[in-house]
């Protein structure tokens, strides 16, 4: 029994050691018109991802690999930027998928891609595993009778990681 009851403690002592992990990593961003975007981890590390911007909304995703911003370039112009955290920091990662909707959006109501005004595009949400991101489209094609057009799409996040 006592036997027993030195191995069943030994085992949970070992259980204890083994439980020594890195914390989470955590993010936190910040704006300022002076210094952008910037992200800040746990450890103090600062990062500036975006130098000039009107405007941004930032969306992390919840294991911090993912951070995407609306980007807002002019009064009306807002560009998503996806973020995605490599060991050494963020880095952008490009997403095509966005011009390919907004023609496919243009196609469909039977305008070119250029005739689409007050275009509006926004973050909605991160997929489950955080490989999907769901955005909203919206656009006026007066010229084809359609005076809004919206479309929600989801859109496949590339995993590019580089340490």
């Amino acid at each position: 029994m006592l036997k027993t009851l030195g191995v069943f403690f030994l085992v949970l002592c070992l259980q204890g050691c083994s439980d020594n992990r890195n914390p989470p990593r955590q993010v936190h961003t910040a704006f300022a018109d002076t210094t952008g975007l910037t992200v800040t981890d746990n450890n103090g590390k600062i990062q500036q991802l975006i130098p000039e911007s009107l405007g941004v909304r930032v969306v992390v995703s919840p294991s911090t690999e993912w951070i995407v911003v609306e980007d807002m370039q002019f009064s009306n112009l807002v560009v998503i930027r996806a973020f995605q955290y490599t060991g050494n920091g963020y880095r952008e990662v490009p997403l095509p998928q966005i011009k390919q909707q907004w023609e496919a959006i243009a196609r469909n109501a039977g305008v070119k891609l250029e005739d689409l005004t007050h275009t509006r595009v926004g973050i909605e949400e991160f997929g489950p595993r955080e490989n999907i991101l769901k955005l909203s489209f919206q656009a006026d094609a007066a010229a084809a009778g359609e005076p809004d057009l919206v479309s929600v799409i989801e859109i496949k996040l590339d995993q590019h990681k580089e340490d």
